[in-house]
């Protein structure tokens, strides 16, 4: 039986760059870094509540590059326009403002440092 998300894997060109975006903009955790035992990848492990983003970083293209596309990645907030307001000239904002989506929530969608579509989404009261 499933019963959460472990954690999204998301190709990207610079870890480094990402690491930023993702602790810095956004303000998760980075849990760890590791390179892979051959030297080919390196990952690093973002925290947000109980699941994580595995941000993979091939070394040397290793063909796994674009597999496996994910539509996007939405992250549930409170106070959707005070993370919008945090976000502006900090990130490509896809969306001008939050706007209402099905049964009252609030959503907003914007992109990470490798172009992955990012959602804001807040339940209705």
């Amino acid at each position: 039986m499933l019963k959460k998300i472990e954690h999204v894997g998301i190709y990207v060109k610079d870890l480094d760059a990402s690491i930023a975006f993702y602790t810095e903009v956004l303000g998760l955790e980075l849990k760890e870094r590791i390179t892979t035992p051959d030297g080919n990848l390196e990952i690093g492990f973002i925290t947000i509540g109980e699941s994580q983003l595995e941000l993979l970083c091939p070394k040397h293209g290793n063909g796994n590059e674009g597999q496996g596309v994910i539509a996007h990645l939405a992250f549930t907030v409170d106070d959707i326009d005070s993370v919008v307001a945090s976000l502006r000239g900090k990130a490509e904002l896809t969306d001008t403002e939050p706007r209402e989506a099905l049964d009252g929530c609030r959503i907003f969608f914007f992109k990470g440092p490798d172009g992955e579509i990012l959602e804001l989404f807040q339940p209705r009261d």
